[in-house]
């Protein structure tokens, strides 16, 4: 299914979730629910605080569903709510006593090459909000705008983050072909 085909999809089923079809909102949910643990397995790291903010997240979804004045903002709408739960959880991590080290899970797709875990490593090096608007731009094939949507943020500061990542990243793979000539 095409990106344009999924968004007029998407906007159909918010048409019907709203007017109350359980299964429009498990259709949305199906395709949707794994893109939000992805995006908030890359803000949190842990697996489980991802999958607890999403469902926290998804809770909210389904609740306010019916305002959402635009159903073809479907995406970057749910995307910010699960930002914003993903927010939630740091700031209260924050403010626990430091109990270890957070680790990050396999990738749920199950690539162990090298290249993917080069890359893996390169987008562990991302602060969190550089990492989210470059997984949102990349992956999720998300525009400036939908970005700043999805993160809560202006898109002149979605530009600057993804500047900045894009830097960092040339820097990470640089260091490592410069390290491959040296070893």
């Amino acid at each position: 299914m095409t990106r344009e085909v999924r968004r007029i999809y998407d906007e159909l089923l918010v048409l019907h979730a709203r007017a109350g079809d359980r299964a429009a909102l498990e259709r949305l949910a199906a395709y949707w629910r794994p893109r939000h643990f992805a995006h908030a397995r890359r803000l949190l790291w842990r697996e489980e605080d991802a999958a607890d903010a999403v469902q926290e997240a998804w809770v909210s979804i389904i609740r306010s569903v019916g305002r959402l004045s635009d159903p073809a903002r479907f995406g970057s709408w749910s995307y910010a709510i699960v930002t914003r739960r993903c927010q939630d959880r740091m700031r209260a991590a924050a403010r626990e006593p430091k109990g270890g080290e957070w680790t990050e899970t396999p990738d749920p797709n199950g690539a162990d090459h090298d290249a993917d875990e080069d890359m893996r490593r390169a987008m562990r090096s991302l602060a969190p909000d550089q990492r989210a608007a470059i997984a949102l731009y990349y992956r999720e094939g998300f525009s400036v705008a939908e970005i700043a949507d999805a993160l809560c943020v202006p898109p002149g500061t979605v530009k600057s983050r993804l500047f900045s990542a894009r830097g960092t990243l040339r820097k990470f793979f640089k260091q490592g072909d410069d390290d491959d000539e040296t070893g």
